[in-house]
């Protein structure tokens, strides 16, 4: 899911904060070249997230490590175990230092990584931000996914019905990334079902432990609970054990972004009523696809200047236990291992 300043990778054998080649952890992975005429042979490409432990970001890495292999470019990852800025950007000075053909990277919704990412590009490194945009924005692209959650809010209203109450896990206090995902949901309810008693938001640090407790706790405080809005995986799938622990699914129903592992399973029991997933295998994809385009145009070390033609938006899908098994809806679901 797109996280703001923190990003969700876990199943790579990762070695905490050692650089990562590849899909599978093993460097043979993305080093063996696809031959003289794959678009990407020879290019390095560095790639760097924030707390690696997301099924979102396994599925974002190992889509790019993938598409990176097929074009016999070298992919090489350095996570961070935490959603830390300062990890990041020490990861990112890191990366930098292996002079990579291109840098894959989350992104912060801020100014946070810019200073580098223009130092980076004034000599010739193409910088790819995926997930979360930097404001503003100086990279070369950013593949992120649309923010046009409307569809989804106006589901969730229509299927919580008149009355009781919502209580909403909210992430990060003051990330907007957050706020842009159950803002709309609560207008929607005013027009829809205005008799909906909207919860103050609580906040969990995007963490599944602490999401399942606060869930626990808004179950016994409101007896009137009617529904649980997360706005992550992680957040989603904590309501989930939290509301079938209390023996309450089905009286409380639990909506959430993000199609992870137990997200996946929870929609198929029925304990998630929907899910709003991205594609996250296709963001990292299109980001080093985008990498490799320019390379190709532009071997050299010109300075690399902002393109928002290269920009790419990536659709959302709803999920729900009608359709998470079509064939149409695998495209949207996280992984735990890359295979």
């Amino acid at each position: 899911m797109k996280r703001a300043g923190l990003v969700y990778f876990a199943g790579f054998t990762i070695i905490s904060l050692g650089l990562l080649t590849g899909c599978s952890g093993s460097s043979n992975a993305a080093n063996t070249s696809a031959g003289s005429n794959a678009s990407g042979s020879g290019v390095k490409i560095g790639g760097v997230v924030q707390n690696a432990s997301d099924p979102f970001f396994v599925t974002l890495m190992c889509g790019a490590s993938k598409e990176a292999e097929a074009e016999g470019a070298t992919m090489t990852w350095k996570p961070t175990n935490s959603t830390s800025i300062q990890e990041l950007q020490a990861n990112l000075d890191a990366v930098s230092l292996t002079n990579p053909g291109g840098i894959l990277m989350s992104g912060s919704g801020d100014s946070s990584y810019n200073t580098k990412i223009q130092s980076l590009q004034q000599t010739g490194t193409p910088v790819v931000v995926v997930n979360v945009p930097v404001i503003p924005p100086v990279e070369y692209a950013q593949i992120t996914s649309s923010s046009d959650n409307t569809d989804f809010a106006h589901y969730v209203a229509k299927d919580i019905g008149h009355g009781g109450e919502l209580g909403i896990l909210g992430g990060i206090a003051g990330a907007k990334i957050f706020t842009s995902r159950y803002q709309p949901v609560i207008d929607a309810l005013g027009k829809v079902a205005p008799d909906v008693k909207v919860l103050p938001v609580q906040y969990d640090d995007v963490d599944r432990t602490k999401a399942a407790s606060v869930a626990s706790a808004l179950i016994v405080a409101h007896p009137d609970l009617k529904a649980i809005y997360a706005v992550s995986g992680p957040e989603g799938a904590g309501a989930a054990a939290a509301v079938k622990q209390a023996g309450k699914a089905d009286k409380v129903k639990v909506y959430t972004y993000d199609a992870t592992p137990e997200v996946v399973q929870g929609l198929q029991e029925g304990t998630i009523s929907a899910a709003l997933a991205q594609s996250a295998y296709r963001i990292g994809q299109e980001g080093v696809k985008a990498i490799l385009d320019y390379r190709k145009a532009n071997p050299g070390t010109t300075p690399v200047m902002p393109d928002a033609s290269k920009n790419q938006t990536i659709p959302l899908k709803i999920l729900t236990k009608e359709n998470v098994n079509d064939a149409d809806s695998k495209a949207f679901q996280y992984v735990s291992t890359c295979n």
